[in-house]
């Protein structure tokens, strides 16, 4: 696929079927993915994240499918970013609902990095930030007025 709107639109379809075999084919062999505060390098490893997850959480949302795709837009940077809502359930009838969104960084036809975000509704806690060296995120500093 040339297009990365096309290719997005895809990768959420494919996504929501929870077809792994067909999700392989939208990441490149050196890709990486940031995921709920983890980080996989290289396709295989993301298929094994995407096969825990799967494992783990069943779609939740009517028609079942996982994540219903509200937007596609590219940003400054060139990402491709995606917003949506997923609802998942897993084995044991509960059940969890996020908002949230996912970057994609395309070249030749495949994803080479992607990142997902996302916001608990019921706790309102973000969750899938991978922070480096620190277990929590720094507070926000401003600059002294001038």
């Amino acid at each position: 696929m040339s297009d990365p709107f096309d290719l997005v639109r895809g990768w959420f379809a494919v996504f929501n079927r929870g077809d792994l075999r067909a999700l392989e084919h939208y990441y490149d062999e050196q890709a990486a993915m940031d995921l709920d505060g983890e980080r996989e390098e290289g396709r295989a490893g993301i298929l094994s994240m995407w096969t825990r997850r799967f494992s783990a959480w069943g779609p939740g949302l009517s028609g079942g499918i996982r994540r219903r795709l509200h937007m596609v837009g590219r940003i400054e940077t060139g990402l491709i970013h995606a917003e949506w809502l997923e609802r998942e359930a897993d084995g044991a009838g509960a059940e969890r609902e996020r908002r949230g969104f996912s970057q994609f960084r395309i070249e030749r036809g495949q994803i080479l990095w992607q990142q997902d975000l996302a916001i608990d509704e019921t706790t309102g806690i973000a969750e899938g930030l991978v922070v480096s060296g620190a277990a929590t995120l720094p507070p926000r500093r401003y600059p002294p007025r001038p």
